[in-house]
């Protein structure tokens, strides 16, 4: 009885290390999330913005882990995108607008 008790508590214990390891290692990956979509250089929990890259670190008993993510810039990939439209239609004026007109001639 004493060794099915022992073993019991150890295992009870090493499933609440490993669940307190991996929510840490989740929370640390929202807070990179959250620090990459951000406008200006920012620290948030773990993570670090410096520049285009993200940075967060956890360590956990023994365990040390890193997570290194770009910044999430929609804007400047639009912008690259817009460059090219003036090449690929014709219908297109300088501006890169289409020109106004019925859109039933």
């Amino acid at each position: 009885m004493t060794i099915v008790l022992l073993s019991m508590s150890l295992l009870i214990r090493t499933a609440y290390e490993r669940c307190r390891e991996d929510t840490g290692m989740m929370r640390l990956h929202q807070m990179v999330e959250y620090v990459r979509c951000q406008e200006d250089e920012q620290q948030r929990g773990g993570a670090l913005r410096k520049g285009d890259k993200v940075y967060g670190i956890i360590e956990s008993g023994s365990r040390h882990r890193e997570i290194e993510a770009g910044v999430h810039e929609p804007e400047n990939r639009m912008r690259m995108l817009t460059i090219f439209d003036n090449m690929t239609e014709g219908d297109r004026d300088d501006g890169g607008t289409r020109e106004t007109g019925s859109p039933f001639s």
